[in-house]
């Protein structure tokens, strides 16, 4: 993944504040604009769904996991690696016995649990749409 990422303005250090962050550009660029990369794995899930009426049906669902940047996400002092989770809520609809499509709203949320200095944490807001495949089952 790719991400823009940059401390609020008022969250920048400033001469009367936090002069040694100020005055130090290493430390100082952790809070400017910059674009980093990371990698991410989201192994931790659970998933429940009702069905609404024929082919519909309601799904809530949360994935957990890790992901790792090139730098500290989102500024300061935070860390390289963080902890995701998200939270989604969404409609399916069956298409066949093995497809389904849904799409809905997730709520992912990086975080590095306060393992850095600071926890600044990182809220995105997400629209999705899936096709899922069901898993072939044996016959009994």
């Amino acid at each position: 993944m790719v991400a823009t990422v940059s401390a609020p303005e008022n969250r920048r250090p400033s001469a009367i504040q936090d002069p040694a962050s100020f005055n130090d550009p290493k430390r100082f660029a952790r809070y400017m604009p910059r674009e980093v990369y990371g990698v991410g794995i989201a192994p931790l899930g659970a998933d429940v769904s009702r069905s609404l009426t024929g082919p519909l049906s309601l799904s809530l669902s949360v994935t957990a996991g890790a992901a790792l940047f090139s730098q500290v996400v989102p500024y300061g002092k935070a860390t390289q690696a963080n902890f995701t989770v998200a939270p989604a809520l969404g409609l399916a609809w069956t298409l066949t016995d093995r497809y389904a499509i849904s799409s809905g709203y997730a709520l992912h949320h990086l975080s590095n649990a306060s393992f850095g200095g600071a926890n600044p944490g990182l809220n995105s807001h997400l629209i999705f749409v899936k096709l899922a495949a069901a898993r072939f089952r044996a016959r009994p």
